[in-house]
């Protein structure tokens, strides 16, 4: 039985939802886990706060935006009253804030399994197509938009329809150049500057979930092909498949970017082409990490493990044609939950 109390970020489900509850879900429903599951959340409203099954703690913490010393005397404050053990970030905005404060949190008996920050800067959407030409990766033409007055210039460049990308988050296909103002406007708003402006490429969506130790090598890898997608892009469907040739070249990307801990790569393979093009490198697990699981390797559960020190040898083959459909769903609550977590920055469910 592996012991201990693990806390997780990224507590929204909505239709860009993120991995915090799937990486509860993968090490509960594991049979060898015993411990605490504790959500950390910076939005009242993020509506995994209220998944009772899954979490016994939840507690406020500072947007990333405020940086890494809100954050620390934050977290001081929790674990005067919870131990955490480790903690298990999901929000690209907050990776470096967290690689920044590892050894203040190894103090405090909190423990990260996450790459250096030069390594997490690397693999950033404005610094990813500079990465892929030095090594020879193919990528989709970027270009990085600082100002609306660049548009006319780059749809001549990439042409109709183009990929319109936030620096963290949200992406949106433009098939007009009405669509592709409103879109960067949308992407200003939530995100600010720079945003990335990316050719469309025709072809099939697949990802990598994989998980790397301290020495940097591999664990687990699991392919997975995109067979619904949201508005958004993001996965609403997938099943899990096996090229070794892509796997390789998920292999090689790893060791380019000296990676520790959770990753995810994004690609999608040209209708024409047939080539892999790298279209993002999450510095965490994907939302459909839970597939992983389901499908024979628990890279959340080799998490913790690693974490804390215990080793971990690579795993064996997943099954290939496991399928996954994400679904909405409700959660009922009382005003006073609401009121708890609003006031008093924390709900303790058991």
């Amino acid at each position: 039985m592996i012991k201990g109390n693990l806390a997780v970020t990224g507590l929204i489900s909505m239709d860009n939802p993120s991995p915090g509850l799937a990486i509860v879900k993968c090490l509960k429903d594991s049979g060898q886990f015993k411990g605490k599951f504790i959500g950390l959340a910076f939005d009242v409203l993020s509506t995994g706060i209220f998944a009772q099954g899954l979490l016994d703690e939840v507690y406020l913490i500072p947007p990333p935006a405020d940086g890494e010393n809100p954050l620390i005397e934050r977290l001081k404050e929790i674990v005067r009253q919870t131990r955490i053990d480790v903690i298990i970030p999901t929000l690209d905005s907050e990776m470096v804030i967290y690689a920044r404060a590892r050894e203040k949190l190894r103090a405090m008996g909190i423990r990260l399994l996450i790459p250096e920050e030069r390594q997490i800067k690397v693999r950033a959407k404005i610094a990813l197509p500079e990465f892929a030409q030095k090594h020879g990766f193919h990528i989709p033409k970027t270009v990085t938009l600082n100002s609306k007055g660049q548009l006319p210039s780059v749809i001549d460049d990439l042409g109709l329809p183009l990929v319109l990308k936030g620096p963290f988050l949200d992406c949106h296909i433009a098939n007009t150049p009405e669509e592709t103002e409103v879109f960067f406007d949308r992407l200003v708003n939530s995100w600010g500057f720079p945003l990335l402006a990316q050719k469309h490429i025709v072809g099939e969506e697949y990802n990598i979930a994989a998980l790397t130790d301290k020495e940097k090598d591999l664990i687990g890898a699991v392919m997975m092909k995109k067979i619904g997608i949201t508005g958004k892009g993001k996965a609403w469907a997938g099943v899990t498949v096996h090229d070794q040739d892509f796997l390789n070249l998920g292999k090689k990307i790893l060791t380019k970017l000296e990676w520790v801990g959770p990753i995810e790569l994004e690609f999608i393979k040209g209708a024409f082409s047939r080539k892999y093009y790298l279209l993002e490198v999450n510095s965490r697990f994907p939302s459909w990490i839970y597939l992983s699981a389901r499908a024979g390797q628990n890279l959340p559960l080799a998490t913790f493990q690693l974490a804390m020190g215990q080793r971990v040898k690579p795993m064996a083959p997943y099954q290939t044609g496991v399928i996954f459909y994400r679904s909405s769903r409700e959660y009922i609550v009382s005003f006073d939950l609401l009121k708890k977590i609003t006031i008093h920055g924390e709900i303790v469910y058991r």
